[in-house]
Formats: C-alpha cells, sequence, structure tokens
C-alpha cells in the first residue's frame, strides 16, 4: 500500500505510513469542489470523528500546492487531523474526484472500502462494517463508487485482493483477453462519440477516428 508523501500546507515535506496505525481513513478533499465544503467541516467535528471504530486514523489529503492553495488548505484543515498537499498521492489511490474516501488496513497493507459519503457520521457506519467483515479480503464498495465499465474493472480486481501493479496488471489482463492490446484504435478516441453513443454501447472506432462501418465519404459510400 502506498505511503503518502508530500507537503503540509507551511510547506514542509511530510510522510504518513499506512503500516503505523491499524485503520486509516483517507479523506480526499479539495479546497475548490461544492461537495467537499460540508465534509470539511465534519472532519473537523471531533464528535463525528468519535464516530469511527477506535483507534482509525484520519488523515486528509489534498492535491499539492501546484494545484491548490496552501493558504485556502490550511483555512479549511480541522485541527488534529493531518493534512497532505499531495497529487502523486490521488493518482496512486486511483481517486476519481473529490471528495472521496479510501479506508486502509495497515495490518495487511490493503484497502477495505472506498467512495464516496455526505459526512464522517456516515463513513463511520461503512468504515465500522468493512472493519468487522474479516471474511471477505476484497474492499467495500460504498455508495458512490466508481461505476459502468472502469468500475467493473476496478471491481473485479479489488475482489481478488489486488493493489496497485497487480490491479494493472490484471486490468491489462482483461483487455488483452478482449483484444484490446497496446496500439488498438479503440484507445485513441477523437471525439466523444467515439466512445459513448447516447442510449447505447460504446462504439467500435476505427483506425483513422470514423466509426466502424462508417465512411468519410459525402456520399456515405466506401472510397
Amino acid at each position: 500500500m502506498h505511503e503518502l508523501q508530500g507537503v503540509t500546507t507551511a510547506g514542509e515535506a511530510i510522510v504518513v505510513s499506512m503500516s503505523s496505525s491499524a485503520l486509516t481513513l483517507l479523506a480526499f478533499l479539495s479546497s475548490g469542489c461544492d461537495s467537499c465544503a460540508p465534509l470539511w467541516a465534519s472532519v473537523s467535528d471531533g464528535r463525528e470523528r468519535d464516530r469511527l471504530p477506535p483507534g482509525t486514523r484520519v488523515v486528509v489529503v489534498t492535491k499539492g500546492p501546484e494545484w491548490e492553495s496552501p493558504a485556502g488548505i490550511a483555512a479549511n484543515a480541522p485541527r488534529g487531523v493531518t493534512v497532505v498537499m499531495s497529487t502523486d498521492a490521488w493518482g496512486d489511490y486511483e481517486v476519481p474526484g473529490s471528495p472521496y474516501f479510501v479506508l486502509v488496513d495497515g495490518r495487511r497493507g490493503t484497502r477495505i472500502g472506498e467512495g464516496v459519503g455526505h459526512n464522517v457520521a456516515q463513513i463511520a457506519n461503512l468504515v465500522g462494517r468493512a472493519a468487522a467483515d474479516e471474511r471477505d479480503p476484497g474492499p467495500v464498495a460504498w455508495a458512490g463508487a466508481p461505476s459502468a465499465e472502469q468500475g467493473q474493472s476496478q471491481s473485479r480486481a479489488s475482489g481478488l485482493g489486488l493493489t496497485g501493479v497487480e490491479r494493472e496488471a490484471h486490468n491489462d489482463a482483461v483487455l488483452r483477453s478482449a483484444g484490446v492490446l497496446p496500439g488498438h484504435p479503440s484507445l485513441y478516441p477523437r471525439r466523444l462519440e467515439d466512445v459513448f453513443v447516447p442510449n447505447g454501447p460504446p462504439r467500435s472506432v476505427a483506425p483513422g477516428g470514423a466509426d466502424e462501418g462508417e465512411s468519410d465519404s459525402p456520399n456515405g459510400l466506401p472510397e
């Protein structure tokens, strides 16, 4: 499981080890998103944090100073909660957007829950369930977790207990089995319509950017 490496709002280097706590709840927040505003206040509320399982550490993760204003983050930073500014962490934990929560089991070195919640009190119930469920080694998908094809692929990988490089290798294997190899034209769409059809399945994109079965000829006939 990835350690958090970044800077504080004061610009000091900081590293947060996931193995140093049995459970760590990572709250990926931004100072700019409207839906994050109540969560900053919720994370700051010690009474709501007390509803988490005993010993659960809360760490707020924002993007780095190249994307976020340290002063703006400092103004929102909850007292008594570690805040790490790290753009790399968002990629390491495959965060689709903010707000987003990831629960990490430091003993096993894996994520055991992830998704979206409206406040810490709501997340607390999901954290308790994930922490108590020792029968399922895969993460619990919380409300608002990624969906559609990308989410389905992540869910299958997560259900196998894969993380990091293993998860990426699993996804590559799924693509290969479907005939999608490096350089496949579907990986290089030129228009939104090349990927999504209104009320229909994804289109198959031919080399050159046109849909298979379509022609760039003005009369619609093959050239």
